[in-house]
């Protein structure tokens, strides 16, 4: 597969209409006008730390898929 389908994006947000819009339209994030997303591959409500828990997935992600393939939370750059 072509390696485009190999990088994940975590994010967060309040509303998902709405940061989908952004996303799509270019106005998101700087990694998803970048790389357009493809799909979404999970979605999960967060009661309590939204940040602590977008920062502890990507950690989670960079593990199973390298560093150089995953961005979110405080992980954007790289």
């Amino acid at each position: 597969a072509s390696d485009v389908y190999k990088r994940q994006y975590i994010g967060s947000c309040y509303n998902l209409n709405q940061r989908l819009a952004q996303h799509i339209s270019g106005v998101g994030a700087r990694f998803t006008r970048e790389h357009k997303f493809i799909e979404i591959i999970g979605v999960q409500l967060i009661d309590g730390d939204a940040i602590a828990a977008e920062n502890a997935r990507t950690l989670e992600m960079i593990a199973e898929y390298g560093s150089e393939r995953v961005r979110g939370g405080k992980y954007l750059s790289g």
